[in-house]
């Protein structure tokens, strides 16, 4: 696991509601190289000194430090290599793909696109660089006129379970396949 996101699992629950939301805001912040702490404090309504305490209390001296550290366990996270040449590219993708496909089935996929067309609402979960890829799935399904609704943050997600009924569905993404945390809150 990338050292953010051990940091994030050891450190999240020490912070403050205030600091909590700061760090989800930095975590769904699309554009991560271009993030200032004026931008954080204008969204946010929080001063300056609640970002760097935030980032203290993740173990991090500075917020340019977090925000290099997110930014690589985003790249890590999206399966981004160093490749020096055609050839290792191709073969990194084909095998990601080869390794994609051994997870999937005819029948899981039309079971799952069954599960889809008779949900009454969808639950798109995904935290941390995971959570573009359900912000984005939602948005395709809205396209298809479905209810769903995306859910990027711990407490939001734990928010879920109260709500959730057995006419919804509910999908955890996960680019690294380590979704511990969400898997124990979701599951019963």
């Amino acid at each position: 696991m990338n050292d953010f996101f051990e940091r994030l699992n050891n450190f999240y629950d020490d912070l403050s509601e205030a600091e909590q939301e700061v760090i989800d805001f930095i975590i769904r912040y699309k554009d991560i190289e271009n993030l200032r702490l004026k931008i954080i404090q204008e969204e946010l309504f929080v001063s300056s000194t609640t970002i760097i305490r935030a980032c203290k209390k993740l173990h991090y001296p500075t917020f340019n430090l977090l925000k290099l550290n997110l930014y690589n366990a985003m790249q890590a996270d999206l399966g981004k290599v160093n490749v020096s040449n055609y050839q290792d590219m191709t073969e990194q993708i084909t095998k990601d793909f080869e390794h994609t496909m051994t997870l999937l089935s005819e029948e899981k996929v039309t079971r799952f696109c069954q599960d889809i067309h008779q949900a009454r609402r969808i639950f798109c979960i995904g935290v941390a660089s995971s959570a573009t890829v359900a912000s984005d799935f939602n948005r395709k399904l809205k396209l298809l006129d479905k209810w769903t609704n995306d859910y990027l943050e711990y407490f939001s997600i734990e928010r879920v379970i109260e709500i959730i009924s057995t006419e919804d569905v509910v999908i955890v993404f996960s680019l690294n396949g380590e979704n511990t945390d969400i898997n124990e809150l979701i599951l019963p």
